[in-house]
This record gives C-alpha cells, structure tokens and sequence, in this order.
C-alpha cells in the first residue's frame, strides 16, 4: 500500500484474495488515517480496528530523487537534534539521513495524534528499500527523542545506512523487537557493506529470512552468520531480481492494481 499513490486502494484491496487457500491481501479493517507526501518521499498512518493495531509505513523508491538519495553515501555524523546519544563522529550515510529527517517529524507527529485517538491500540513501524532505512531511524527518533512507545519494528530489504556499530546502536536504544526482513538472494541489503568502513546490516536486529521469494515460509535466524539464512548466499550470486518479493507477496506499485480487479 506505500507504492499506491492514493488511499482509495485500500478499500478495494481489502476484497482480493489470493492462492487456493483464498488469503486475504489486506487484513480487514485496514484504514489509512494520515499520508505524507512531499518533496519524493512518503509515509503513511494506518489503523486496523479488528487487531487494535496502528501501523506506519514508508514507501521505499519509487522515483529519480529517492535513487540519487540511495547513492549520497559519504559518512557523516548523526544530527544531534534526531540522533541525540548515539555515537561521535562519521556514522550514517548522508542520503538517507537527510530523507529521514525531512519527513521524520510530520510521521512522529502523525503516530502522537493516531495514539491519542486510540490509546489502547500497539504501533509497529514498517518500510520496504528505502522505506527500510526510514523505518529504522524514524523507529529511535519516535521512541528516544519523542517517548512515543512502539511494539516493533519490521524492514524489508533495508539498505545498509550506516556503519554496522551505529545501526546496532540505534537497534538496542530503540529497546523493542527489530526485525530485517531479507528476500532470498537480495542485492540491496549489502549494496554498501564495506569492512574497511565498517559499514554493514544492523547485526542486533533479528534476521526474518525468505529462501524462496515465491512460497510461502520463512526463517528466524539465530544470528546473522545461520548458514541458513542470507549471509550464505555467494556474492556472484546476489540479485535485484526479487527485491521485491517476499513469500509469496510483493511490495511493490503493482499491488495497487489488484484494486482494478475487484471494481
């Protein structure tokens, strides 16, 4: 739903039923109540009645701008203002940290107002790509900075966004269970892994892996070198192919015209 360029999807989609066991798209109940869009980056604050559940969403790439901010990767230090208590020095990359902070108060914001109106319901935060990296620092700015509480974090093909010392450091302050998901043979997630910088994945949030992009299972590695999991697939053989495919699914625009089927 982050890729749809319009809330109206969510309704439709909510009808689309998938395989022979008929799973639901959408869990229903799913209301998106906030959507930010501006300047190529967008979020959004959803609502599940049926859960209890407040989700919010960033959209990976989906334009030119959000690929020139992928490949600004200098190192630069955290901005004290967002990243208070965190490391000295040249830690993040400055594409994505710019991107963060760019839209990091308005879904800080979005996430306080959701919470007043349902204050018994559980907020997770989610991205997909680059919605990933947003997700993993808007995740420490709304829990250390802005005391909101959160359940979980979830990121799918995540970007490394920084050294891996800094990324672990943001894991353990944000204090609840993180969880990177990674898609079979996934290029993304290592694009800008360099030991000699000693940037990297995130090594304290869990690993949530697909062996098979198109079926249904998944893996909970016990740490980041299971040889079951992502860090055993060779180099040569890493791929953008199903960076957007996860057991079965797919995060990607094409979801929002399933919504076509069901009018």
């Amino acid at each position: 739903m982050s890729y749809c360029n319009a809330t109206y999807p969510a309704k439709e989609l909510e009808r689309v039923k998938l395989g022979k066991q008929r799973r639901p798209l959408l869990v229903d109940g799913f209301t998106i109540v906030k959507r930010y869009e501006k300047d190529s980056l967008a979020h959004y604050v959803a609502v599940n009645n049926r859960t209890r559940s407040i989700q919010l969403v960033f959209r990976g790439s989906d334009n030119l701008q959000n690929y020139i901010t992928a490949v600004q990767t200098a190192l630069v230090p955290a901005d004290d203002k967002h990243f208070a208590n965190t490391l000295p020095g040249p830690h993040v990359f400055e594409g994505y940290q710019e991107a963060a902070i760019a839209q990091m108060d308005a879904a800080a914001d979005a996430v306080a107002e959701t919470q007043r109106k349902y204050p018994n319901y559980a907020t997770t935060i989610i991205g997909h790509s680059l919605g990933g990296a947003m997700a993993h620092y808007a995740a420490h700015y709304i829990r250390r900075k802005r005391q909101l509480p959160i359940l979980a974090v979830y990121t799918l093909g995540e970007p490394t966004i920084a050294t891996v010392e800094f990324a672990d450091k943001i894991v353990e302050q944000i204090g609840v269970p993180f969880y990177r998901i990674v898609s079979s043979n996934d290029v993304v997630p290592f694009i800008d892994e360099s030991p000699s910088l000693g940037t990297g994945p995130a090594t304290r949030a869990t690993e949530i892996y697909c062996p098979d992009p198109n079926a249904y299972g998944m893996i909970r590695c016990k740490n980041v070198q299971d040889p079951r999991c992502s860090r055993h697939v060779p180099c040569t053989e890493l791929s953008w192919d199903h960076h957007s495919d996860y057991a079965g699914f797919r995060a990607s625009q094409r979801v929002c015209l399933l919504s076509q089927l069901v009018r």
